[in-house]
Parts: C-alpha cells; structure tokens; sequence
C-alpha cells in the first residue's frame, strides 16, 4: 500500500537524532528476535551514541512526515582495483529502518529511490546493501526496488 501522505525525504540534523535512534532500536529489536545469540539489545543512550556521529557527518537520510519514519544510514565506498576486481564506487546502504507502525506504505521505497538517485549523481557504479537471511519482508521491498541478490553468505553455529 502506497502512503496517501508520502514522506519528505530529506538529510537527516542533529534535531533528529533521538527520532533516528528510536527507529534504529526497532531495527536492533528485530535483529534480536531473529538472532538472540548474536544481537543484543539496544539502550536508548547507546543508540543516540551510535547515530550522532553519522549524522554529523551527514551519513543519515531520514523520511519525515511531521516527524522521523524512517532512515537509511549510507555511505559512498571507492574500492581499489585489484587482482581480482576492477575498482569502482558504491553507495553503500548500512542500515535502513521504517517505523513499525508505518511499514507497507511506500516510506521504504522512497528512501530507497533517494540513495539510488544520489548514486546516480554520485557517478557511482551501484547502490549495495546487506540483509539477514530471515528479514523475508525486507528482501521483498528491495527486490520490488531493483535490487537483487548477488552474493551469498553461509555460517555454521557451533556452539
């Protein structure tokens, strides 16, 4: 469902920290529940700790629709030619996030859409992000996005 009310996407400020933060405990919490060996939760005063930084160094896009949606932390990569790869550069998609209760509505996509842009007048070669194997609905929004999977990684827990 597209959002009647579509957000203003725009470079997140030091007034949206907190918002950013809030948003980005929802994301830990999901990791959490998919993962609860791996992750841990979030206090709000580590999270405002984690997202001040990058947003002052403006690595955050926020979607605002009288305040904070959603968020993608991003940055742009240049990687070095190598043996085995010729050099390029990415804008690479750190985290994104879409409050719970606006989720399905579009908010995704257009965040989405506004990095791929920035690539796009970056000059850069691609937009790349990473997803947990169990995070089906979010590999949904980004296939519907243009994205596909190119890379695949494996583990075996141990313990």
């Amino acid at each position: 469902m597209t959002d009647p009310d579509p957000p203003v996407i725009r470079s997140a400020t030091e007034g949206d920290i907190e918002a950013v933060a809030r948003l980005l405990i929802q994301v830990q919490d999901q990791h959490v529940r998919d993962y609860p060996r791996m992750f841990k939760p979030m206090p709000m005063a580590i999270a405002v700790a984690t997202v001040a930084p990058d947003i002052a160094a403006g690595r955050y896009t926020v979607a605002d629709r009288g305040g904070v949606v959603g968020f993608i932390k991003w940055f742009i990569h240049d990687r070095p030619d190598s043996a085995y790869t010729f050099a390029t550069r990415i804008v690479a998609i750190d985290a994104i996030g879409v409050d719970v209760a606006c989720r399905r509505r579009g908010i995704g996509q257009s965040l989405l859409a506004w990095e791929i842009e920035r690539g796009r007048v970056a000059g850069v070669e691609r937009v790349q992000l990473d997803s947990w194997g169990l995070n089906t609905g979010a590999h949904a929004a980004f296939e519907k996005a243009g994205f596909t999977a190119y890379n695949f990684r494996f583990w075996r827990l141990l313990r």
